[in-house]
């Protein structure tokens, strides 16, 4: 991969899910799994890295600067759309950073 080192390219983020827990608390997971089982190749642990907070975040004081670098490292942004999701303003943040 053009200019990655081995650390950099195995820590990346391929996709970071934004969802509202209400509505998408066993979507979310699903999609995480497809994605990361996606035309995996044999000597990889998964396809593509997926970003998702209940997997990926602990508690911590500094929640909202981990989404943000998350946001920052992530290729691509996958919104799950739910009408809960929209009222959300967790979700609407990450839509606007």
């Amino acid at each position: 991969m053009g200019g990655l080192g081995k650390e950099q390219d195995r820590n990346r983020i391929d996709v970071f899910i934004s969802y509202s827990r209400a509505a998408d608390s066993r979507l979310a997971p699903a999609i995480q799994r497809g994605l990361s089982r996606l035309a995996k190749k044999v000597f990889r642990t998964r396809a593509l890295t997926v970003f998702r907070d209940q997997t990926d975040l602990s508690a911590s004081s500094s929640l909202g600067s981990s989404i943000k670098q998350a946001l920052t490292e992530a290729r691509f942004f996958l919104l799950l759309a739910s009408p809960a999701a929209a009222d959300s303003k967790w979700v609407r943040e990450e839509i606007e950073f």
